[in-house]
């Protein structure tokens, strides 16, 4: 009998320990970084005391990844040929000013002008070099157009996975504009979990903030500048530090997943 009330005891306090709430603690509070924006100086302020390693990064894959729209970074035919989908017409236009246009037009719905304010890419991946554009909108974001462009084929192309579910594609009549994931346009340059989005993958310093009336969005470099490798630069080019070497060879584990995703790699030092 006592062995009985042993094993009942025993039985009783082991579903007393496995019923009893778990206690967590408290979730660790992140420390603020002591890196600020304005702590990054920008491939351009090392020029003056690192000319020959500036003059190799300027022409080198990093040193081309993208930029501000330019006859020198467009690779795309933005010459007035439409772009036809099923339901819309898109013309790529270089206007007076210099502006990169794309002017989208549907039937029965007034013409829609997106500026490109930004390019990302140059056509520099083996086995699928390609290039594509954001556009600035107005509540302070910066969002990828669905209109990218295939260095190799020569081709205009969208990315429908996730809605038509094609993959990508090159753009045709029988592709209509909404099949493409971008359009409306909804992925934006940052990381923000309102939005989709590509993160710091393709540029530099990249910072979204949440601003009175929407959002502010800024970067230092739509390349990948040497403050992404090196770190902040600010202190080196006031002379108060000198950034820290690189191993070489060593791939940074950030662009390794998104090398190994898209399943390419890049001609040169990338």
């Amino acid at each position: 009998a006592a062995a009985i009330g042993l094993l009942v005891l025993a039985g009783f306090a082991t579903w007393r320990r496995l019923t009893a709430p778990v206690v967590l603690p408290p979730p660790a509070v992140a420390a603020d970084s002591a890196v600020q924006w304005e702590d990054f100086a920008g491939a351009e302020a090392c020029v003056e005391c690192h000319r020959a390693q500036y003059d190799v990064w300027r022409t080198s894959t990093h040193g081309r990844a993208g930029g501000s729209p330019s006859r020198q970074v467009v690779i795309a035919r933005f010459n007035g040929v439409p772009i036809r989908f099923q339901n819309a017409t898109v013309i790529p236009r270089i206007i007076a000013s210099g502006e990169y246009q794309f002017a989208v037009s549907q039937p029965g719905r007034l013409q829609l002008v997106l500026t490109v304010a930004g390019v990302i890419g140059g056509g520099h991946m083996v086995g699928g070099g390609t290039q594509g554009f954001m556009a600035s909108f107005p509540d302070g974001t910066v969002r990828f157009l669905p209109f990218d462009f295939i260095r190799r084929e020569s081709v205009w192309f969208c990315n429908t996975v996730g809605r038509g579910d094609r993959g990508w594609i090159p753009i045709t009549p029988d592709v209509p504009l909404e099949a493409c994931v971008d359009w409306p346009p909804q992925r934006i340059l940052g990381t923000h979990s309102r939005f989709s989005n590509c993160q710091e993958c393709h540029g530099s310093q990249i910072e979204l903030t949440a601003a009175t009336s929407g959002y502010q969005t800024r970067y230092r470099d739509l390349r990948i500048n040497c403050d992404s490798c090196h770190g902040p630069g600010q202190r080196a080019v006031a002379g108060d530090a000198h950034p820290g070497p690189i191993a070489r060879g060593l791939l940074p584990v950030s662009c390794a997943e998104g090398r190994i995703a898209h399943g390419l790699s890049a001609r040169g030092d990338a």
